[in-house]
C-alpha cells in the first residue's frame, strides 16, 4: 500500500518531467524565434547606419562641388570685370 506522501512526490516528479519535456520540445523554436528577432534588430541598425553614412558622404561631396563652382564663378567674374575695364 502506498502512502499519500509517496504519491505526491511521484506526481511532483512527473510534473517536473512533463515541463522539462515541453521545454526540450519547444527549445529549438524558441532559439529560432530569438535568432530571427536579433537578426532583424541588427539588420535595422546596420541599415540605419549605412543610410547615415551615405547621407554624410553625399553632403561632403556636395559641399566640395559647391565650393568648386563658387570659386569658378568668382574667377570668371574677375575675368569679366578685367575685360570690362579694358574696353572702356
Amino acid at each position: 500500500m502506498k502512502s499519500a506522501g509517496t504519491s505526491s512526490i511521484q506526481t511532483g516528479n512527473n510534473g517536473k518531467s512533463a515541463i522539462l519535456q515541453r521545454l526540450i520540445k519547444y527549445l529549438p523554436l524558441a532559439v529560432l524565434v530569438l535568432s530571427l528577432i536579433l537578426t532583424l534588430i541588427l539588420w535595422k541598425m546596420y541599415d540605419e547606419n549605412l543610410k547615415y553614412r551615405a547621407e554624410n558622404v553625399f553632403a561632403e561631396k556636395a559641399a566640395v562641388i559647391y565650393a568648386r563652382i563658387t570659386e569658378s564663378f568668382h574667377e570668371h567674374e574677375q575675368i569679366l570685370r578685367g575685360a570690362a575695364g579694358h574696353s572702356v
